[in-house]
């Protein structure tokens, strides 16, 4: 349809536009409301010109009629698309036919979806070459399928059905030849991935070879969690992430690299909840996180850490706790997490190696101390003892000037809520 505007002339499609755009409230009942724009006309009166021809035909034709723009928005991007190839910039035009994808659910979405899928093995040929790693792709950047029209309409909302439709697709057509990257071996990655993020990154969204499959396992029960973990996070199934970490952090044994790999599979735990918004979930990862570092037996030496190190992450971890369980309404708890905290600061300052760590353990003092105040006495109405917390907090030796100045704010505003407006304003 798109070579039909560049056949006729401007004047003849500007007025087609229109009169199309007048039948825009009918399209409703049509699968395409291109189809009742009579712009669609064939004609041999003028040779065909290149897509980049093309798409200034039409945007001369939209500068003229700007309302337009927003009823061929598919129209446009397909043009875009089909210039961006034109170009060699598969990305680029991966990008548009996703556009169009979202946008219609007839003829434009499917041929949207058609050179989308065919055009992931130009960027990515292992993926490009496997339909269920297409299938996952997709649905991601669709948010499941709900963010666009064409899937919905056609019920390719789940990884079975997609899979299923872009088989026959990717398995035919092909644009130019293919050629399989080869995935690297498991035992080429440097003992520095102790983690396993490097490889994760390196082979998820594509097909593993009986190398990687064989590498898969050899894998204890939680290294195998943790693993699946990784890649299901690395291609956006965050859900199914969190489930995985889940089972890492009750699964993994005691040998020292897995337990430096329950530090990271809790710290990513924490990290997926909070993108799908799940804050309990978080407010108990948390918990977790906080256990494992509590432990005295971490290999300090492979995470890279300093007992400084570790002991300062469990106290940020355990002042989580704390803020997350006040915003549930549990301040028993709360009071707990932030109370074991503040009883690590001693160890904190004592293993502190330089000025900058030990002016960093007195920040993690005050800090714990007006969770208290804040967090916690003041939600429960209990001013006196809120006023009480930020008093220690401010009579903290090495209190910065940030701290000093947020906490005597903080002090006037509990005078003010206990009743005393002229100590509220002295404060």
């Amino acid at each position: 349809m798109v070579k039909a505007l560049s056949q006729v002339s401007h004047s003849l499609v500007r007025r087609s536009l229109l009169a199309g755009l007048m039948l825009l409230g009918a399209a409703c009942s049509t699968d395409s409301h291109r189809a009742l724009l009579p712009i669609e006309l064939e004609s041999t009166a003028v040779p065909k010109t290149s897509w980049a021809q093309q798409s200034e035909d039409l945007e001369r034709i939209l500068k003229d009629s700007p309302d337009l723009r927003v009823h061929v928005a598919d129209l446009l991007e397909a043009v875009a698309a089909e210039l961006s190839e034109e170009r060699g910039q598969w990305a680029e035009a991966s990008a548009h036919w996703l556009n169009a994808l979202k946008i219609d659910r007839g003829t434009i979405g499917k041929r949207a979806f058609e050179r989308w899928a065919l055009l992931q093995i130009k960027i990515d040929p292992a993926t490009g070459s496997n339909p269920e790693a297409l299938a996952r792709m997709l649905l991601s950047v669709t948010k499941e399928g709900e963010d666009s029209a064409y899937l919905k309409k056609q019920s390719l909302t789940s990884r079975a059905s997609l899979t299923k439709k872009l088989q026959p697709l990717v398995g035919v057509r092909v644009l130019g030849p293919v050629v399989i990257a080869t995935l690297p071996t498991p035992d080429s990655f440097a003992a520095s991935d102790l983690l396993w993020e490097a490889r994760a990154k390196a082979v998820c969204k594509k097909s593993l070879d009986s190398k990687w499959i064989s590498w898969e396992r050899g894998l204890g029960e939680g290294e195998r969690h943790y693993w699946n973990g990784l890649l299901a996070q690395c291609e956006g199934e965050s859900r199914k992430a969190a489930s995985l970490y889940k089972d890492a952090l009750d699964k993994l044994q005691d040998a020292p690299e897995d337990r430096a790999r329950s530090v990271r599979a809790a710290e990513l735990y924490i990290q997926v909840l909070k993108a799908i918004g799940d804050r309990r979930g978080a407010t108990e990862a948390y918990h977790s996180q906080s256990q494992i570092l509590k432990r005295s037996d971490l290999p300090l030496d492979l995470l890279k850490w300093s007992p400084y190190d570790k002991q300062r992450r469990y106290v940020e971890s355990l002042y989580w706790v704390a803020r997350n369980r006040a915003m549930e309404g549990d301040y028993e708890r709360a009071k707990l997490a932030a109370t074991e905290g503040l009883e690590v600061i001693p160890e904190l300052e004592r293993l502190a190696p330089n000025a900058k760590s030990k002016a960093e353990a007195t920040e993690l003092k005050i800090e714990g101390l007006h969770v208290m105040a804040s967090r916690i006495s003041y939600e429960q109405l209990d001013f006196a003892t809120a006023l009480s917390l930020n008093k220690q907090a401010l009579e903290t030796p090495g209190i910065n000037k940030e701290w000093r100045q947020r906490l005597l704010w903080s002090e006037g505003w509990y005078e003010y809520r206990k009743g005393d407006k002229n100590l509220a304003i002295k404060s």
